[in-house]
């Protein structure tokens, strides 16, 4: 295949994996059913683009004779990554919390939902 290597050049495929993952970022964050705002669908196709990116100039070389695989690689990178990034975030936040004494709250502005006489005793009057 020597006509597909004269057209294939890091910059192209940087920018075709930044562009297609952070493309596939944004319609995985549409996908969600919750309220978006221009800016949170910016900031998801920012992160999956990064993401693509990444992983694009990590494995150029190593995928050079194999760029279409090394492109769907960024695309589903770019559908899985903002899934991924949450739950290691959430983990994390959790282990220093555990690890700096914070007991978890479940109610807004650490407050317990599940306190008697709050809400049990509006139920039952």
């Amino acid at each position: 295949m020597p006509l597909l290597e004269e057209h294939i050049s890091p910059i192209r495929t940087f920018a075709a994996a930044f562009g297609l993952s952070s493309f596939a970022g944004v319609a995985a964050h549409l996908r969600e059913g919750k309220p978006s705002t221009l800016l949170s669908s910016f900031v998801a196709g920012a992160n999956s683009g990064c993401l693509g990116l990444a992983l694009a100039m990590l494995w150029f070389e190593k995928f050079q004779d194999n760029i279409y695989f090394l492109i769907a690689v960024c695309i589903l990178a770019g559908l899985a990554g903002r899934p991924m990034v949450d739950a290691v975030a959430t983990d994390f936040i959790a282990i220093i919390k555990r690890w700096l004494g914070i007991k978890p709250t479940e109610g807004p502005h650490g407050t317990n939902p599940q306190q008697p006489g709050d809400g049990e005793a509006r139920k039952q009057g």
